[in-house]
């Protein structure tokens, strides 16, 4: 095995295994889902379907990346833009860093949308509240 498919699979594994546990052991309903690209880059899209957790809307998790380990890795998570559009944008180095990040996805998430819902929740009793 050349070290270039050693970086990719290992790149992929992190992503795949990530997948997974977010699936069956944080909850977090989700698709896997590698692009095919035709210019030797490599995405990885990660579908986290928070609609089934009773969110009003679903993330995107990409995984962007070459067979080169030169070229790093690119992590990306987003939202439609009602919902914000880009939360979180990293460049690693190694496939560790990737690793750490990922481990964090689910506090991230769950962070994002209990700030959301509390800021709603507010807005809801302050434009419920008369006016003085």
């Amino acid at each position: 095995m050349s070290e270039d498919n050693a970086w990719t699979e290992d790149v992929t594994k992190v992503v795949a295994d990530r997948a997974y546990t977010l699936n069956y052991e944080e909850g977090m309903s989700c698709r896997f889902r590698p692009i095919p690209s035709e210019d030797g880059s490599r995405t990885i899209e990660v579908l986290l379907e928070m609609t089934h957790s009773g969110q009003a809307f679903d993330l995107t998790w990409l995984v962007k990346f070459t067979a080169s380990p030169d070229a790093g890795i690119d992590f990306e998570l987003f939202a439609p833009p009602v919902g914000g559009g880009n939360l979180w944008t990293e460049h690693y180095d190694t496939v560790a860093k990737l690793r750490e990040d990922a481990e964090a996805l689910p506090v991230f998430i769950r962070g994002y949308f209990v700030g959301r819902n509390s800021v709603a929740i507010g807005e809801a009793a302050e434009a419920s509240t008369p006016p003085d």
